[in-house]
């Protein structure tokens, strides 16, 4: 179920007069039951906690060593929260490591409105490389939860190779997302520096879709859209949330001249122009193991931004390849919050189409 929206908290003089009456003759399990329905209605989200039935929620995700060593074990710890108003039962944390579960530890009881610590100690060795850690609180769905996706949690660890660390936090859904992210440093480093660019089509070197880091981060967002069951409209609303979030930066303020960036250093600068966050939009929605969506770079002007496909329904700004008019793709602004999929800023309405570039 979804969050539900935020209602006023004034408390009518009939609903206060109903809750009075109700309390007094609450003489059995069955009406103390009736009770918090009614005070559920009237007043939601009362109280410190946001909902009444148990709702786990996982944050502060501890990693020690943070770049470990081949071979060395790491201690993995995270937060559970319990927003509801009742206890929740007995369930489990699962750890993944890739694509598979490697290990489950046992949650206890949390009341209403707490929180509990869990830790994975020295339980864990990871292979050379990048790694992507995934953590899921109630794996077998026994706590029936008011909110999806708070209970899922991802980053990445890098084994035996320097890392830049990445935070990423953003709002979908009435939900707070975050990425924890270790970027290979020699990845960014061996980066050629000749940026030059001889045609729009060149702009697709820059689109790496099976670069590990993009990979990685695309697994990451996958888990989370599949935690909340999203749809294939909401998956990409979310995924251009979680661009949308970056900074806008000029090239002339942070790199002195015109500079296409690569994904990897888009995410270690942690922001950058229209083409900078188009194309690592680009890079996610078209990775071919957990999004493919059909994905094309659209230049309008000076501006760049993302197509991806989708059908007749869906409404908004699209454009299509001369070659296939059946094919559309929608409009997606990277740059500034709030913008949905098909919806143009106003300063581009009008605008000549430039280039439309599909993905491979």
């Amino acid at each position: 179920m979804r969050r539900q929206p935020s209602t006023s908290r004034s408390w009518t003089a009939a609903g206060a007069l109903l809750i009075s009456l109700l309390t007094l003759v609450a003489i059995s399990g069955c009406i103390a039951e009736d009770i918090e329905d009614i005070r559920d209605i009237l007043f939601p989200g009362d109280g410190e906690s946001s909902g009444r039935s148990p709702d786990l929620a996982l944050s502060g995700l501890t990693i020690q060593p943070r770049e470990p060593e081949p071979g060395q074990a790491i201690t993995i710890s995270v937060v559970v929260g319990n927003r509801g108003r009742r206890e929740s039962q007995e369930s489990a944390i699962s750890l993944s490591v890739g694509e598979g579960e490697i290990t489950r530890a046992q949650l206890p009881p949390i009341s209403g409105g707490g929180t509990y610590e869990l830790t994975f100690e020295d339980q864990v060795v990871l292979p050379a490389g990048l790694n992507v850690l995934r953590l899921l609180a109630d794996p077998d769905d026994l706590i029936t939860e008011v909110y999806e996706g708070d209970n899922a949690l991802g980053a990445t660890v890098l084994v035996g190779e320097p890392a830049y660390r990445r935070i990423f936090k953003w709002d979908y859904g009435g939900i707070g997302w975050e990425l924890d992210l270790s970027l290979p440093a020699t990845d960014i480093e061996s980066l050629d520096p000749d940026r030059s660019l001889y045609s729009y089509d060149d702009y697709l070197e820059y689109v790496t879709p099976d670069d590990r880091t993009a990979d990685a981060v695309a697994h990451i967002l996958d888990f989370y859209s599949r935690s909340e069951d999203m749809g294939s409209y909401d998956e990409v609303s979310f995924l251009l949330a979680f661009v949308q979030e970056m900074p806008y930066t000029k090239d002339e303020d942070t790199k002195g001249d015109d500079y296409s960036r690569y994904p990897i250093e888009t995410l270690n600068d942690r922001g950058g122009d229209c083409e900078d966050t188009s194309l690592l939009m680009a890079s996610i929605t078209s990775n071919p193991r957990h999004f493919n969506y059909g994905t094309a770079l659209i230049i309008i002007d000076d501006h760049m931004a993302v197509g991806v496909t989708g059908s007749e329904g869906i409404g908004g700004v699209y454009f299509s390849p001369a070659d296939r008019p059946d094919r559309r793709y929608y409009y997606c602004e990277t740059t500034g919050k709030g913008y949905a999929i098909g919806e143009m800023p106003e300063i581009y309405d009008g605008a000549d189409l430039k280039e439309l570039i599909q993905c491979p």
